[in-house]
Order: C-alpha cells, then structure tokens, then sequence
C-alpha cells in the first residue's frame, strides 16, 4: 500500500497523509508569551523576570477658583473731603497724634495737669435747631492746660489757618434732649487765642465729676 509522505506543520509536528491511519503525536508543550502565566499543570513558565505594571496614577483633586482680591477698606466720615456746598460743615479730621517716642536714655517731664476736651467733628453751629435731632460724633482729647486755644485750633484743622480763612473756637452747654446752648467764641488771630486753656478756665477739675466737661465746635466764621 502506497502513501503519501507525512506532512509536517509548525506546532503540531508530522501529519499522516490523507487516508492512512493517524499515527499518535506527541503533544508540544504550551509556551506562553514572555509575562503571561497561563494556570494549568502543563503549561511551560519561561525563564527571566516578570514584567512590573505600574501602579494607576491617583486621581487629581480638580482646580480650586482664584482667591477673589481684597476688599478695599471702607472711607471713614472723618476722612472724606469737604465739597464748596459743605465750607461752613466740614468734617475734621481729628485723628489722633502718634504717641510719644523716646530714643533710649532720655526722659520726658509731663506737664503738671491736663484737661479733657470733646470736640464735635463737624464744624458746624450744633447749637442750632437743625441739630437737635441729630447725632452729632466727636472725641475726646487729654490736653495739658498749658496748650493755647491757637494751639489747640491748629491740632484740630492740621496746621495753621490760610490767610483767607477765619477759624474760631466756640464753647457750648449741654441742655439734654439732643440740644446744646452756645458759649463764648474765641476767633484763631484774636490775643484772647494766645491765652493758655487753663486761663479759659478748661482745667483738670473740668469733667470730673465736680464741674461739666469741656465741649468744643472749631468752626470757619
């Protein structure tokens, strides 16, 4: 009986021919790609280290919003400017001095008594009837009684008065309900502006409990 020469095929050996009884093959055993371990008793592990698989990257926390900018501070009355319509009411700006500073070594002799004076930030007639029913801001100075009432008008304006323009001081009474009374006026180029507070009479005993305190108004006249 004649037959046709075995064949033979890559990964599955020699072939009988057509027709011919099948001949028993052994069996290749199975080589896995290079990293992959398939499971199984039969299955061939090849030799060399196994491929690292990187580990997931985290998830990212997503963009925050831009920090919105700061909020710019709000004027305070005392520092907006005195349009022409307000010359006679304008707003002082009385803020207060910087304290005392002294380099090491040296002292300071204070002066032998003081007064407090409250004086209105607007620099207008309290006295009148328009006010009565308005909340009138001022603050409160611990003066030495030494200082000029000229003195204590250029503390009050920031400087000396311009040539065209006429300051006063005027004292007024408290009266109760929102009304003051008016007092004595003391125009800034007056000789009575060169006197002393204490010469006023605006003393330390002034707001202590014995006598009023001093309330002020530095007004244009």
């Amino acid at each position: 009986m004649n037959f046709s020469p075995y064949q033979w095929r890559a990964g599955e050996g020699y072939l009988p021919p057509p027709g011919s009884y099948p001949m028993p093959v052994c069996p290749q055993p199975y080589v896995a790609p290079f990293g992959y371990y398939p499971p199984g008793p039969f299955a061939a592990y090849p030799a060399g280290p196994a491929i690292a698989v990187p580990p997931p990257r985290p998830a990212t926390a997503p963009a925050s919003a831009p920090p919105k900018p700061p909020t710019p501070p709000e004027k305070k009355k005392e520092d907006r400017k005195p349009s022409s319509d307000d010359a006679k009411t304008c707003i002082h700006s009385l803020a207060p001095s910087a304290p005392l500073t002294l380099r090491p070594g040296v002292n300071y002799m204070h002066a032998p008594s003081h007064t407090k004076l409250h004086i209105f930030n607007k620099a207008a007639a309290v006295w009148e009837d328009k006010y009565k029913t308005e909340t009138l801001a001022f603050k409160i100075f611990k003066v030495s009684t030494q200082f000029t009432v000229r003195e204590v008008i250029e503390r009050v304006i920031k400087g000396k008065p311009k040539d065209d323009v006429k300051w006063a001081v005027t004292e007024v009474v408290e009266r109760g309900g929102g009304e003051w009374g008016k007092g004595s006026t003391i125009e800034y180029g007056s000789d009575k502006a060169k006197g002393t507070l204490e010469a006023m009479g605006w003393n330390e005993r002034k707001g202590g409990g014995e006598i009023p305190p001093v309330w002020l108004v530095v007004h244009k006249v």
